[in-house]
C-alpha cells in the first residue's frame, strides 16, 4: 500500500492540543495553618500527578480524567459515509465543512474519473479528543468493466461551536466532517492530485476445427459457411447489448454476436485487465491498483474440415436448404452447412414441420407398443381417422403388406391408422427419447425439437407423421438419425469435451429396438423411398419426409432426408422443394461419395 495510504496510531494529541481549565473551587472559611499546610501537599501531588499524565508515553495517560464520547463523531462519520454511498450531494454537504458546489464538484469528479458504479463504506473505530475527531474507514467501489476496488481512508471532523475558533470553551454539539477530496481517497490530499483508470481486453482467443486449424481470426482456414453459421460473428456493443451481457462489458467493447462467437463469449474473450492511477500534473502516473486481465481459452470445435468440406460440395448453389453431420454415439456435430451463405443459420435456427422423417420416432413408439417388422398391416391410397382424411404420397396405396414394406413405402395411412391406436403419452414418451422437448441443445438458441401433446386423435395420427404441431431443426433431426446409429440420443454439441445444454439426462434406447430401426432405414434406402441415396457396395441408413407446410391447394412441401452410414449421421432439407426422396436423397449420396 503506498505511503499516504498507512495510517499510524492515533492519540489525543492528535486531534486537540490544549487542555480545558478546571474551575476554580468555591469560597470558604479561612482555613488554619494546619490545614492549609496539609492542603498545600495536597495540590502539589496533584500537580505533579496531572504533569505525568500529560506527558507523552506516559503509562498513566488518561487516568486522570474521563475521556470525551467519541460516539456522536462516530455517528456523525457513518451518516456522512451512508450519503457518500447513496451519493446524496445535499445529504454530504449538510454533512460536511464545505459548500454544496466544492461537494457536488468533487464527488462528481471522482466518480467520473473512475466510472463507479457503486460504492460502500464501513467506518472504523472514531476517536475524538473534545472537538476534534478521527474515523478511519474501508472502501470498496465497483468500477464498471474492471471489477471492485477496496483500499483505507479517513475522516477529520470537527464539532460546530469549533469552526470559527480554536474550539477552547465552545459548546457547539453538531459535528461535521471536514470537506477536501482527501475525504474520498487520502492521495487526493495532495496539491492538484486526481484519480484515473486504464482498462484493455486481452487479445481474443481463437475457435479450433476438431484438428486444431484456426476457424477464427485473420488466419482462418475455414469457408465462408463456417465463418458466417459456425463461428459467427464479432461486432461492437451498443449499450443495450452491453448491458444484456453485463460486467465487465461496456459501450464500445467487441464481442461475439452469433453463433459460437457467441455463446463461447466469455471464454474467447477473457476478461479486462486495468488500473486506478493517480495523476500528478506532469509526473508519470502513480498505479495504485490493479486488476489483472483474465486470458482467453482457445476452444476446441467437434468441427471436421474434410466432413465439412464434403456437405458443402454436396449441397451446392444457394438455394435455401441445409445439410449437417453428426457423430453417432457423441453427438459432436461434424458440419453444418446452411444456405443461402449471407441468409440465416437455417441448420441450427430453422423451424421445420419434419414430415415422414419422425416415422422413425413414431416406428419407436409403435415396437414398443408390440408391432413387428413383418406384421402384415393395411397401406390403402387413402384413409380417414377421426373425421380426417390422410393420402399417401401421390395417393398411392400397396394393399396388405409387412410393416417393414408400409416403413420403407413411407405409407402415411398405415401410420395413421396405427399410430391412433396407441396412447398420446406413448407418442410423447418415444418423441423425448429422442431428444424432442428439451429446448436447445447447444447454447446456439436454436429450437431443438418440438413435440406437444396432442389435443385428439386428429393431432395424434397427424403428429406421428410429422405435421401438425411438430417442429424441429436440421440438426435436431440428424441427432434423430445418429439416435439410430448409436442405440441412444445425444445431444448435438459444438465443443469438444463441454457437456450439453441439456439438462435432462435420458435412459438408454432399447438396443433391439434401435438395431430394428436401423434395419428398417436400410431397407428404405435399398428398396424403398430412398433409393436415390444408394450407394453400390455400401450400407447406407435413411428415412424420406416430404413435409407440407402454408395453405395452398395442393400443399407446398419441404424436402427432407435423414440417415446415417457407419458413425456419422446426417440430416438434408432442400425448401419448398417437392418430395424428399427425389430431391434430398440425391444430396445425401453426394455428400456421402464425397467421403
Amino acid at each position: 500500500m503506498p505511503p499516504y495510504c498507512t495510517f499510524r496510531p492515533q492519540t489525543t494529541d492528535d486531534v486537540n492540543d490544549t487542555a480545558t481549565p478546571h474551575d476554580p473551587p468555591a469560597p470558604g472559611p479561612e482555613p488554619n495553618a494546619t490545614l492549609v499546610a496539609v492542603a498545600g501537599a495536597l495540590v502539589a501531588a496533584t500537580l505533579l500527578i496531572g504533569l505525568v499524565t500529560l506527558l507523552p508515553g506516559s503509562n498513566l495517560a488518561g487516568r486522570a480524567a474521563t475521556p470525551p464520547d467519541p460516539g456522536p463523531v462516530a455517528e456523525a462519520a457513518e451518516a456522512w459515509l451512508a450519503a457518500l454511498a447513496a451519493r446524496d450531494e445535499d445529504e454530504l454537504t449538510r454533512l460536511s465543512t464545505g459548500d454544496r458546489e466544492a461537494v457536488a464538484a468533487g464527488l462528481d469528479a471522482f466518480v467520473a474519473a473512475l466510472d463507479v458504479r457503486s460504492m460502500r463504506f464501513e467506518a472504523g473505530e472514531a476517536l475524538r479528543a473534545e472537538d476534534r475527531g478521527r474515523v478511519p474507514f474501508t472502501a470498496e467501489l465497483d468500477l464498471a468493466g474492471l471489477g471492485t476496488w477496496r483500499y483505507s481512508g479517513h475522516l477529520n471532523l470537527v464539532r460546530t461551536g469549533a469552526l470559527d475558533g480554536d474550539g477552547v470553551g465552545e459548546t457547539g454539539t453538531e459535528w461535521l466532517v471536514r470537506w477536501s477530496p482527501a475525504a474520498l481517497h487520502p492521495a487526493l490530499g495532495e496539491e492538484g492530485a486526481a484519480l484515473g483508470r486504464e482498462r484493455a481486453w486481452p487479445e481474443r482467443a481463437p475457435l479450433l476445427a476438431a484438428d486444431g486449424t484456426p476457424i477464427s481470426g485473420t488466419d482462418s482456414a475455414a469457408s465462408v459457411v463456417v465463418r458466417n453459421h459456425v463461428v459467427g460473428s464479432v461486432g461492437e456493443l451498443d449499450e443495450e447489448a452491453a448491458a444484456a451481457l453485463g460486467e465487465p462489458y461496456l459501450p464500445g467493447d467487441r464481442a461475439g454476436r452469433s453463433a459460437l462467437q457467441r455463446a463461447l463469449e466469455r471464454r474467447l474473450a477473457g476478461r479486462p485487465g486495468g488500473a486506478v492511477l493517480l495523476l500528478a500534473g506532469d509526473a508519470p502516473p502513480i498505479t495504485l491498483h490493479r486488476f489483472p486481465a483474465e486470458v482467453p481459452e482457445p476452444v476446441t470445435t467437434t468441427i471436421d474440415l474434410r466432413v465439412q468440406a464434403a456437405a458443402e460440395a454436396a449441397l451446392g448453389g444457394e438455394r435455401a436448404a441445409s445439410l449437417v453431420a453428426v457423430e453417432a454415439g457423441t453427438g459432436a456435430v461434424r458440419a453444418v452447412v446452411s444456405r443461402p451463405t449471407a441468409g440465416f443459420n437455417r441448420a441450427v435456427l430453422g423451424r421445420y414441420p419434419p414430415g415422414s422423417t419422425f416415422k422413425v420416432v413414431t416406428t419407436a413408439a409403435l415396437l414398443r407398443s408390440g408391432v413387428t417388422p413383418e406384421q402384415v398391416v393395411p397401406c390403402p391410397a387413402t384413409t380417414t381417422v377421426g373425421g380426417r382424411r390422410v393420402s399417401n404420397a401421390g395417393s398411392t396405396g400397396h394393399g396388405d403388406v409387412p410393416f417393414r414394406v408400409a416403413f420403407s413405402e413411407s405409407c402415411n395411412t398405415t401410420f395413421v391408422e396405427l399410430a391412433a391406436e396407441l396412447g398420446a403419452e406413448e407418442l410423447v414418451a418415444a418423441a423425448e427419447s429422442f431428444g424432442f422437448n428439451h429446448g436447445d441443445p447447444t447454447g446456439l438458441g436454436g429450437p431443438g425439437g418440438s413435440f406437444p401433446e396432442p389435443a385428439s386423435v386428429v393431432e395424434q395420427v397427424m403428429a406421428a407423421i410429422g405435421q401438425g404441431r411438430v417442429e424441429t431443426s436440421p440438426l435436431h433431426l440428424a441427432s434423430v438419425a445418429a439416435a439410430v446409429a448409436g442405440g441412444g440420443w445425444n445431444p448435438p454439441t459444438f465443443v469438444t469435451g463441454q457437456p450439453p445444454a441439456v439438462e435432462a439426462q435420458l435412459a438408454p434406447l432399447d438396443p433391439a429396438t434401435m438395431l430394428t430401426l436401423g434395419a428398417l432405414m436400410v431397407d428404405a434406402v435399398e428398396t424403398g423411398t430412398g433409393t436415390s441415396a444408394r450407394i453400390p457396395g455400401q450400407v447406407v441408413a435413411g428415412k424420406t419426409g416430404t413435409a407440407e407446410f402454408g395453405t395452398a391447394v395442393p400443399p407446398r412441401t419441404h424436402a427432407w432426408f435423414i440417415g446415417f452410414r457407419g458413425d456419422l449421421a446426417f440430416a438434408v432439407v432442400v425448401e419448398d422443394a417437392g418430395f424428399g426422396g427425389a430431391v434430398a436423397a440425391p444430396i445425401a449420396r453426394d455428400f456421402l461419395s464425397r467421403l
